[in-house]
């Protein structure tokens, strides 16, 4: 039983981790949608974030990749777009954005949007990569399939993408007992359930590369086949597309060749691990 000075710094600290929760998860309040009429971008680059909430990510796995990238496209004039479910009553409190003033903020019930989007090079992050998200990447694909055919690029970035990791790691993978040793940790004294065992990809690379490390595999390889698991549906978009799949600096390949063969148009289905910059403090809201 505590008593005394225990009691109080119990006390103190859980009101510190429940302020702590709070000032992290909901900063912004209820939003201010906008039409997705009156969303206008130009043909160079955006930034979408969708559904960045502890009811789906409860360890903000993927909040400091979130927040870099929407630091960094702000530093580049990059217009931002905040996609947020529909419930707004409800759930506007577990939305964890430390910048409350994206360029656009769009009601999406699902990761899905209907506006136009003329920008050929579109960077993601936000959740969950199986579904809201993979969601957000079908109707861009959609969007661009009414738009000219010139190259573009998708860029996604890993630490700022959470994952429900089991969709796609499964028990044939040479690293899927990493991922169930990596889970029990990160659910250790909780729920193993909903939302708590959730990661962001740049951690499902790294399982993938302890594994393969372990086992004496190739751990690229490993990496870009679980990657092409789940890659935007550029099979709905024109057949003079080149398309590339990019994994930072290391690796590129040609996924589907062009019927172009005279310089064709590139779509380049890009990752990288993060636009942190380690030391570099992230501004909590910048207008």
């Amino acid at each position: 039983m505590l008593q005394g000075k225990q009691t109080v710094k119990l006390v103190v600290v859980s009101l510190m981790i429940g302020f702590s929760h709070a000032v992290w998860a909901a900063p912004c309040g209820v939003p201010d949608f906008v039409d997705p009429g009156a969303v206008a971008l130009d043909d160079k680059s955006v930034l979408i974030v969708t559904h960045p909430s502890t009811q789906w990510d409860g360890r903000f796995a993927s909040k400091l990749g979130m927040d870099a990238a929407v630091s960094v496209a702000k530093k580049n004039e990059v217009p931002v777009i905040y996609l947020q479910d529909d419930n707004v009553l409800v759930t506007s409190q577990s939305y964890f954005f430390s910048d409350c003033h994206p360029t656009y903020w769009v009601q999406s019930g699902g990761g899905e949007f209907s506006f136009k989007v003329s920008s050929t090079h579109v960077y993601s992050v936000g959740g969950h990569w199986e579904m809201c998200q993979k969601n957000t990447m079908s109707n861009l694909v959609n969007a661009w399939s009414t738009e000219p055919v010139v190259s573009r690029t998708i860029t996604q970035v890993l630490d700022g993408l959470y994952s429900y990791p089991s969709d796609y790691m499964t028990a044939q993978d040479p690293y899927y007992d990493a991922l169930q040793n990596f889970l029990k940790v990160i659910t250790y004294g909780r729920p193993d359930t909903w939302p708590f065992p959730k990661t962001n990809l740049l951690e499902n690379l790294g399982i993938i590369s302890a594994a393969a490390k372990e086992k004496n595999l190739d751990s690229l390889k490993l990496q870009v086949e679980y990657l092409k698991r789940n890659l935007p549906p550029f099979e709905r978009l024109s057949d003079h597309y080149e398309v590339r799949l990019k994994l930072n600096a290391d690796y590129q390949e040609v996924v589907r060749p062009s019927l172009q063969t005279d310089n064709p148009p590139v779509l380049t289905l890009e990752f990288v691990d993060s636009q942190y910059e380690s030391g570099t403090p992230i501004s909590v809201d910048e207008k």
